[in-house]
C-alpha cells in the first residue's frame, strides 16, 4: 500500500510511524514522542528496512528504540509500505517489510507551468505544539531545483493524570536538490539537514531528564536512462551518504551531562538494470539485474 501525501497531511505526526498507524499490520515502537519506529506485522529493528528516496534512513534506529528515524513525513510525497518478495530489492535482512518515503528532493519531472509549492502548518493543544514546513519545485529547460524546509515544537503531553514529564520534542531540517531531466531520464543530486531534540519520558523522567540531541547531514544522488533498446529497457541509480551523530543527555547530577554518543558514517549505492519484457508461453516475462554495496 501506498499512503498519498493527502493522508500523510490528515494524520499529522513527528515521524513516519505516526503517518502510518492506520494501515492495516503496521504499528509504531512508540518509545517516545520523538522516536517512532515502524513495526510491520510484529517485526522491527533490522526486520524492517526504512529508507528515503531509495537509500536507508542512515541512522542507529535500528539499535535501540529511543533513536529517532531522521525522516521527516512533511518531506515526503508518500509513503509505501512493501511487503513479500518484493522487499528483495533491497536485500534479504527486511524480511518484515520496507517503508520507503518518496519525494521530489531530487527532481525527476518539470513542474507544470515551471513552478510548484506546498504550505502547510498545525497546532495540537495537547502539547501546545505548532508545526510548519513548505516545498517547492521550479524548472525550466532540462534543469529543475528543489528546496524544503519544516520546523516542530511539542511542549510536554497533558494526560488525565497530569503533565507526561519530559515528552517534548523539537525538530527542524532543511534540503536542496537540482536534477538535469531529458526525454529519455534525468540524473540528480540533493543534500538535506534533520536536527532534532526530544525527551524520553518514564520513571527517570523527574531527576534524570534523559534526552536525545541528534544531527545528520546527508547526500543523496539518482539518476534513470530510459534506453528502450539493445534489450534494456531502463538503467537506474541510487547513491547516498550521511554523518550522523546524537548525545543522549541526562541531568543526574543537576547539569547536563553526556551519558553516550553515537556516530554513523555511512554510504550506501544500488544500480538496476531493467531487460525488455521477454513474451513467452506463459505470459510477459520482465525482471532485473541490481547489484549494492553498503559500507
Amino acid at each position: 500500500p501506498t499512503v498519498p501525501s493527502s493522508d500523510i497531511a490528515a494524520t499529522p505526526g513527528s515521524n513516519l510511524a505516526d503517518s502510518l498507524m492506520n494501515q492495516p499490520g503496521v504499528t509504531g515502537s512508540s518509545f517516545a514522542p520523538g522516536a517512532n519506529r515502524p513495526i510491520i506485522r510484529g517485526l522491527d529493528n533490522n526486520r524492517v528496512r526504512v529508507q528515503e528516496n531509495g537509500i536507508g534512513s542512515q541512522d542507529v534506529s535500528a539499535l535501540s528504540e529511543d533513536h529517532a528515524v531522521p525522516i521527516d513525513p512533511f518531506s515526503a510525497d508518500n509513503i509505501e509500505i512493501i511487503r513479500g518478495p518484493a522487499t528483495l530489492r533491497y536485500g534479504s535482512q527486511a524480511i518484515g517489510g520496507v517503508v520507503s518515503a518518496n519525494s521530489e528532493r531530487i527532481p525527476t519531472i518539470i513542474p507544470l507551468r515551471g513552478f510548484t509549492a506546498e504550505t502547510m502548518g498545525g497546532f495540537t493543544s495537547v502539547n501546545n505544539g505548532v508545526d510548519g514546513a513548505f516545498k517547492a519545485t521550479a524548472g525550466s529547460g532540462n534543469f529543475a531545483v528543489h528546496a524544503d524546509a519544516f520546523a516542530r515544537h511539542a511542549g510536554d503531553y497533558d494526560t488525565p493524570r497530569g503533565t507526561e514529564a519530559n515528552s517534548f520534542l523539537d525538530n527542524s531540517g532543511f534540503s536542496v536538490g537540482s536534477s538535469y531531466i531529458g526525454k529519455d531520464g534525468f540524473v540528480g543530486i540533493s543534500f538535506s539537514r534533520f536536527n532534532a531534540l526530544y525527551g524520553i519520558p518514564g520513571a527517570e523522567a523527574l531527576t534524570e531528564k534523559p534526552r536525545i540531541d541528534m544531527q545528520q547531514d546527508k547526500v543523496q544522488t539518482r539518476g534513470e536512462w530510459r534506453i528502450g533498446s539493445l534489450g534494456i529497457e531502463a538503467i537506474r541509480l541510487w547513491g547516498g551518504a550521511s554523518n550522523y551523530a546524537h548525545n543522549e543527555i541526562d541531568f543526574g547530577s543537576g547539569a547536563p551531562e553526556v551519558g553516550s554518543r553515537f556516530t554513523n558514517q555511512e554510504q550506501e549505492g544500488r544500480i538496476e538494470v531493467q531487460h525488455l519484457p521477454v513474451n513467452t508461453a506463459f505470459g510477459r516475462l520482465t525482471g532485473m539485474v541490481c547489484t549494492q554495496f553498503g559500507h
